[in-house]
C-alpha cells in the first residue's frame, strides 16, 4: 500500500468508528488531548506526568 491508500483507509475507519450508531467512538469529557506533532517525547512525558499529579492532588 502507498502513504496515501494508507492515509485513507486510516480516515475511513476513523471516521466509521466515530459515526456508528452504537458505542461510537469519542473523546472521553474528561480526556486530556495532547497534540504531540511538535514535542519531545521528554516532553510529552514531562506534560502527562504533569497533568496525573495534578489530577491526584485534586482528589
Amino acid at each position: 500500500m502507498t502513504f496515501d491508500e494508507t492515509l485513507e483507509d486510516v480516515i475511513r475507519r476513523d471516521r466509521a468508528d466515530t459515526d456508528r450508531p452504537v458505542a461510537p467512538l469519542k473523546q472521553a469529557d474528561d480526556a486530556v488531548l495532547v497534540d504531540s506533532s511538535k514535542m519531545s517525547i521528554d516532553d510529552v512525558v514531562e506534560l502527562i506526568v504533569r497533568e496525573v499529579s495534578t489530577r491526584e492532588a485534586a482528589r
